[in-house]
């Protein structure tokens, strides 16, 4: 559809000069909010530095020793145990393999008398 089948006309363009000062209205209110948002976050940032450091400098003040609980009651000491048996040499006899035992065999057998499966375990 065009314009004139609407029954409306087409706008003229505006004047470059009206279009230049809109443009730098925008373009300055822009310039405008990134300048606040850059100063809140480097605020930010600096009172959270700040923060840190206090809470650094305070923390170590205000924690002090932790006072051991009072001593109720002893156990009686514990027989020394030794740990390991006797010292033996590290070089012990070399001993000959044990054979291998044989593989267990399972038949299973099914109703079909065609069908019979072997099962082998270890």
């Amino acid at each position: 559809m065009d314009f004139d089948e609407l029954g409306l006309r087409e706008l003229p363009e505006p004047p470059a000069k009206a279009r230049d000062e809109v443009r730098s209205r925008v373009l300055g209110r822009i310039r405008t909010r990134r300048r606040i948002r850059k100063a809140l976050v480097a605020a930010s940032a600096l009172a959270a530095g700040l923060l840190m450091v206090a809470a650094a400098l305070i923390a170590p003040l205000s924690v002090g020793p932790v006072p051991a609980p009072p001593m109720l009651a002893s156990a009686p000491a514990a027989p020394s145990i030794p740990l390991r048996g006797p010292e033996r040499s590290r070089r012990q006899a070399h001993r000959s393999p044990k054979p291998a035992a044989p593989p267990l065999m399972v038949r299973l057998e099914t109703d079909d008398p065609n069908v019979v499966i072997l099962w082998m375990a270890n």
